[in-house]
C-alpha cells in the first residue's frame, strides 16, 4: 500500500504531532473524504517540517532516489524560492516547474505557498467568527495554536482560509484524492 507524506519548509523539525499547518491541512482533507476525520486523516498522512527550503529540497531529492511505495507532497514557499533553485523571480507556475525539474520524480509532487506560511497564518486569522484584528507573533507556538484552532474549529472557517489561499486548497485537494483512494 502506497504511504503518503507531507514534507513543509517550516523551521520545526522533525515530526510533531501537533504541528498546526499539518493539523489543519488534515482537517480540510478530513471535510473533503467524509468517511475520515481528522484523526484518521492523521494518522494516515505523515507531516514532517524540514526546517527551511534547502533542507526541504534536500529530503525530497534523497526520497526521490529511493525505491519506496510513497508518494511525497512537498510544500515550499514562494516568496525566496527562485533564490534558492538560481532563477529569476516568476509565476508559481513557472517556479513549480523549475521545482519539479529540480527534483526530477514523479514520487514527490511540489506545492508552493504564494507567498509564504505566516501569509496563511494571517488569512487563517482573518477566517475565524470573531476574525483577531491584532498582530500575529511569528513564534511557533502561537502560530500552531492558531492553526489548530482552525482545524478542531468549524469547517466554515477551514473553507474560508482555502479560499484565501488557494495554493494550499491546491495541496489539500491532491492529498484528499490520494486519501480517498486508501482503505
Amino acid at each position: 500500500m502506497t504511504r503518503y507524506r507531507v514534507f513543509y519548509e517550516d523551521q520545526a523539525a522533525g515530526e510533531i504531532k501537533e504541528f498546526g499547518p499539518h493539523l489543519l491541512l488534515c482537517a480540510c482533507v478530513a471535510d473533503r473524504v467524509e468517511s475520515r476525520t481528522l484523526w484518521q486523516v492523521r494518522d494516515l498522512v505523515d507531516g514532517q517540517p524540514k526546517k527551511g527550503d534547502s533542507k526541504l529540497l534536500a529530503a525530497c531529492k534523497r526520497h526521490a532516489e529511493r525505491d519506496l511505495d510513497e508518494v511525497v507532497f512537498a510544500l515550499f514557499d514562494a516568496d525566496k524560492l527562485h533564490i534558492r533553485l538560481g532563477i529569476p523571480k516568476r509565476s508559481l507556475d513557472d517556479l513549480r516547474a523549475a521545482l519539479a525539474a529540480e527534483i526530477h520524480s514523479p514520487k514527490v509532487v511540489p506545492f508552493l505557498l504564494e507567498d509564504n506560511l505566516e501569509s496563511m497564518v494571517h488569512a487563517t486569522a482573518k477566517c475565524f467568527e470573531s476574525p483577531i484584528e491584532s498582530p500575529i507573533a511569528k513564534r511557533h507556538n502561537q502560530r500552531d495554536k492558531l492553526l489548530a484552532r482552525a482545524a478542531r474549529g468549524s469547517r466554515a472557517v477551514r473553507e474560508c482560509i482555502l479560499t484565501a489561499v488557494p495554493s494550499f486548497a491546491a495541496l489539500v485537494e491532491a492529498v484528499a484524492a490520494a486519501v480517498a483512494q486508501m482503505r
